[in-house]
């Protein structure tokens, strides 16, 4: 199962400080582009029409025409019966020649990533799996065409893990774009997605205390894990 197979109408939500241009990519094909311009500290929204027909996924690029690249999330939304039952934000990056992050495949839970390749020639990816005793296994690569985009779950090929937990570390001949989902099946057999960050190696992050800026318990909430990933 993967996960782009999802019917998920996208909310791309931009926040900039100048007039651009949000092209979006199917395959390898390119899709309109669309101008937005937002005020001065301000911010607009796109959003894909969505519906039950045939899917449609790819990757979106925002050229500012002035001043500094926006921030921006895509969200991403499922609708099953006219209710919507699962919802993840998933930050705009930067592209980079290699990363890290966290991976799980156990029962009902699952991680998704996706690869960007922006590039007018084709990308080699190559990546392997280290599990929580640090184990490296599953060293492998493939090709990413030009312009083309690649989201899969890591069960499957070209991943094909195996059940574990630990991380996933990549590495590309040229920059790409790359985001990742934890995924959990729950009990109502409902499909639940959450981002999580892929961090760019080497990494930037301080030595010091890492700050995590809010967890919940009571009420119903609870924060199931905290999850680590040495760098």
């Amino acid at each position: 199962m993967a996960f782009q197979v999802q019917r998920c109408p996208a909310l791309l939500q931009i926040i900039a400080k100048s007039h651009a241009i949000a092209e979006g990519r199917v395959g390898s094909r390119v899709a309109p582009s669309v101008p937005y311009s937002t005020p001065d500290r301000g911010g607009s929204i796109i959003e894909t029409a969505g519906g039950t027909g045939p899917l449609v996924v790819g990757y979106a690029r925002l050229q500012p025409s002035a001043s500094t690249s926006p921030a921006a999330v895509a969200i991403f939304s499922l609708h099953q019966n006219g209710v919507i039952v699962s919802e993840a934000g998933v930050p705009g990056t930067t592209t980079m020649l290699s990363g890290r992050t966290y991976a799980e495949v156990q029962g009902p839970i699952n991680t998704g990533i996706a690869f960007a390749n922006p590039n007018s020639l084709a990308v080699v990816i190559s990546f392997s799996f280290t599990d929580q005793f640090g184990n490296d296994f599953g060293q492998n690569s493939f090709t990413l065409n030009p312009n083309a985009q690649i989201a899969k779950f890591l069960n499957e090929a070209p991943f094909s893990a195996r059940s574990f937990t630990g991380a996933l570390t990549f590495n590309a001949s040229a920059p790409v774009g790359v985001i990742a989902l934890r995924t959990f099946v729950n009990e109502r057999s409902e499909f639940l997605a959450t981002a999580q960050p892929v961090t760019s190696i080497p990494s930037g992050i301080s030595v010091g205390a890492l700050l995590l800026g809010q967890y919940t318990h009571g009420g119903g909430w609870r924060t199931t894990r905290f999850v680590r990933v040495r760098l």
